[in-house]
């Protein structure tokens, strides 16, 4: 991938596929993550934001997904980067990887990416999850993710209960957040970024295929565009040792 935009001021980064034809899983991705989303059609929308009925999400939860909703904006669901917990020789809980062969296939892409871009730092996925917005869409309310990088464990839901798995200790680390572009048309809503006080400081167009990396403080959004197409895309919590 190449780095196509840089805003160094806000530590804001775009790296592009130039040649997506040549992404061996992406096409998968997007089944699997549509199929996901056909399995829950008869969700009800959530008043709210994701995050708004808890018991609601306890019962849709399969095996590579947790805390799927429908709301406003489309769809959601939050991602498993382990299959379960295990027991190591020392008898300590330790997680059991991802071994869906798409998501693995992703996961390694995606830390490729990440090594090359943090220049071989050590760094930790803690948490992903997808969006696939509807055409029109009202867009995707002002937020940041500082609060989720905050956290020791990986926490999912798994046989009926939330289950945790502990984090790489770094003495000091940075949290970064990322946004996947599985599928986007050229009529969709830019990614837009903001001050604390919701003044726009930078608005990125994208194509199928973008990665963007941005610190998980800095304050996201998508504007609302009665014009715009569907897209589905995968965000990420990432924790860089400093």
């Amino acid at each position: 991938m190449n780095k196509v935009y840089h805003n160094k001021d806000i530590g804001l980064i775009v790296y592009r596929d130039t040649d997506i034809t040549r992404n061996p899983f992406i096409n998968k991705l997007k089944d699997l993550l549509c199929g996901i989303q056909d399995s829950n059609k008869d969700l009800q929308k959530l008043d709210g934001w994701v995050g708004a009925d808890e018991n609601h999400y306890l019962e849709c939860s399969g095996d590579l997904y947790y805390e799927a909703s429908v709301n406003e904006f489309g769809f959601s669901a939050s991602l498993k980067l382990f299959d379960y917990l295990g027991k190591n020789n020392n008898n300590k809980q330790v997680a059991v990887w991802q071994s869906n062969p798409i998501l693995v296939d992703y996961i390694n892409y995606f830390n490729k990416q990440l090594k090359e871009h943090f220049d071989n730092k050590s760094f930790m996925l803690t948490k992903y999850w997808f969006n696939i917005h509807k055409n029109n869409s009202c867009g995707h309310p002002i937020h940041n993710h500082l609060n989720s990088v905050e956290n020791d464990f990986i926490t999912e839901f798994h046989n009926g209960e939330y289950q945790s798995a502990p984090i790489i200790p770094f003495k000091k680390f940075m949290g970064i957040s990322t946004v996947y572009y599985v599928d986007v048309s050229d009529s969709s809503a830019p990614l837009n970024f903001y001050t604390d006080d919701e003044k726009e400081i930078d608005s990125i167009k994208l194509q199928t295929g973008d990665l963007v990396i941005f610190q998980a403080h800095l304050n996201h959004g998508v504007p609302s565009n009665k014009n715009s197409d569907g897209r589905i895309m995968i965000a990420s919590d990432v924790k860089v040792e400093t």
